[in-house]
């Protein structure tokens, strides 16, 4: 798929993130509606049965003694002058006697509840006898007696809490709160006080309407921020990434992203895309470089073989000046052989198709015998070369590629050096490692060049004499070796003057992975 080929709606990251963070919102708000309401309901209505239980304590205490008596009209006096007092009509009052195994509604604030009571009333008013606690139930005004609500048709609209008339209407819910009348320890009956739920379903209802909205601006509110963030934080900036790796991917190479954003996983993200890129475009400048360089050196040879050539068949020549010519025509050849080989063994062992033989080596003798070998190319330019090598050193490597690093520095040290001076070759063992250090006396490495001293075909010599050295491969073949070996190769220059290799392999390198 394209990397500007926009997805299904519904495959969108962005949209997935969005319904999941709406879905749970919406889970979690709805829990905390729920919940409130529910907090609030019973806070309220335990308050109002708090108030049903304080009218029945009040009215308990004044009417006791008259029932006693059989005064009902002053029980019904009383009654009225509790009710009188309240400030609302939503409320119902009965008082309910015990008349041997049935009992029966002898005052009410409303005189059509005047009469045996239901058999709900009756268990009721036993119930609480019983316990001697109040029984509390919500129950619904305009009932059937099996506990059914009425029919819609026949239930009236509750009235206004504020209208004057009585307020317990069909339809209505109600708390009931039936507490036991009791005189010296006598069972006379029971108080039961009905109030109207309706303030509270009312207040419910508005808290309902308030919370729904609440939640409604709170979705709006977060999902308009979460979009907003998403965007900017993470789909922006990968909308962007996926534009960057489009035009990096048609070879643009000098394209970064530069996330000006904090460095969260993002900025990370893109900063690791830049350093990528960054490596990218190094590594093809290197190919580049390195093509071009291959042309260069193949170029002279070359050319130099097929001017010879040339001039050779241009006019007869002597058996001694066609040996001669053949002479030279061979050592173009030696140089285009050994510049052959050197790049299949650096591409092997940079690809990993040549790995180190490791065996036990008497690493002391070894560089001993280097040395001696080197000492004719160094005195042949008067130079001394002075060897500082600690004895019995020993260390699992290559015997190959352990020569061809040591000659390739050497060589390299014996090239840069003038004549009149001087080359040491030191080795040490120091912890785990063993370290071999080649320092010479000669115009040392220009700074600005030592980042890019390994690399192929890389000369300090701008010229690319071959006087001053050869095809720049020395050294980067001696990089590859002590990578190989799981070693370090670095170079610096001496305080005094000329510049210091120095070479760093373990002991004993680690298993290559199978």
């Amino acid at each position: 798929m394209s990397l500007q080929a926009k997805p299904a709606f519904f495959q969108s990251v962005q949209v997935r993130v969005l319904l999941l963070v709406v879905t749970l919102m919406l889970a979690t708000t709805s829990l905390l509606t729920w919940y409130t309401l529910r907090q609030f309901e019973a806070t309220t209505t335990f308050e109002l049965e708090q108030e049903g239980i304080l009218l029945s304590n009040a009215l308990e205490a004044n009417i006791s003694p008259l029932v006693e008596a059989g005064d009902i009209a002053g029980l019904q006096d009383q009654l009225d002058r509790l009710v009188a007092a309240r400030e609302r009509n939503d409320i119902e009052i009965n008082i309910m006697l015990l008349q041997g195994q049935s009992s029966a509604i002898v005052a009410s604030n409303d005189p059509g509840n005047i009469e045996a009571t239901s058999p709900e009333e009756h268990t009721n008013l036993l119930a609480s006898l019983a316990g001697q606690q109040p029984v509390v139930l919500i129950g619904l005004e305009g009932a059937a007696e099996n506990g059914a609500a009425i029919e819609a048709e026949e239930v009236e609209p509750p009235p206004s809490p504020d209208h004057p008339d009585f307020y317990l209407a069909d339809g209505q819910r109600f708390l009931s709160i039936t507490t036991p009348l009791l005189w010296q320890e006598r069972q006379l009956g029971s108080i039961n006080v009905k109030l109207s739920l309706a303030r509270v379903d009312q207040e419910l209802a508005a808290t309902r309407r308030t919370l729904l909205l609440a939640q409604f601006i709170a979705l709006v509110v977060v999902i308009t921020g979460l979009i907003m963030v998403l965007n900017h934080q993470i789909f922006f900036p990968l909308r962007n990434l996926a534009e960057t790796m489009q035009i990096v991917a048609g070879g643009d190479l000098s394209r970064r992203l530069a996330h000006p954003g904090p460095p969260n996983e993002i900025g990370g993200l893109a900063s690791r895309f830049d350093q990528m890129v960054i490596k990218l475009q190094a590594a093809f400048e290197r190919e580049r470089r390195f093509t071009a360089d291959i042309a260069h050196e193949l170029r002279t040879p070359l050319t130099a073989l097929k001017g010879r050539i040339g001039l050779t068949l241009t006019q007869p020549r002597s058996a001694a000046e066609y040996a001669a010519v053949l002479q030279n025509l061979e050592q173009e050849v030696d140089r285009l052989v050994r510049l052959s080989k050197n790049l299949l063994f650096l591409a092997r062992l940079e690809q990993g198709q040549r790995r180190p033989h490791l065996e036990e080596q008497d690493f002391s003798a070894l560089l001993g015998a280097i040395a001696e070998q080197m000492q004719p190319l160094a005195q042949a330019k008067h130079i001394s070369l002075v060897e500082q090598i600690s004895p019995g050193l020993t260390l699992q490597g290559d015997v190959d590629y352990l020569i061809r690093l040591m000659m390739n520095l050497l060589d390299n040290a014996i090239k840069y050096t003038p004549a009149g001076g001087q080359i040491t070759l030191q080795a040490n063992r120091h912890g785990r490692d063993v370290f071999i250090k080649v320092s010479d006396t000669g115009p040392g490495v220009p700074a600005e060049h030592i980042p890019a001293l390994f690399d192929r075909f890389y000369r300090v010599a701008a010229d690319r004499s071959r006087d001053s050295g050869g095809a720049g491969l020395g050294l980067a073949i001696a990089a590859e070796i002590v990578r190989a070996h799981q070693g370090r190769l670095e170079v610096h220059n001496r305080p005094g003057g000329g510049a210091q290799f120095v070479v760093s392999l373990p002991l004993e390198p680690s298993p290559p992975p199978v």
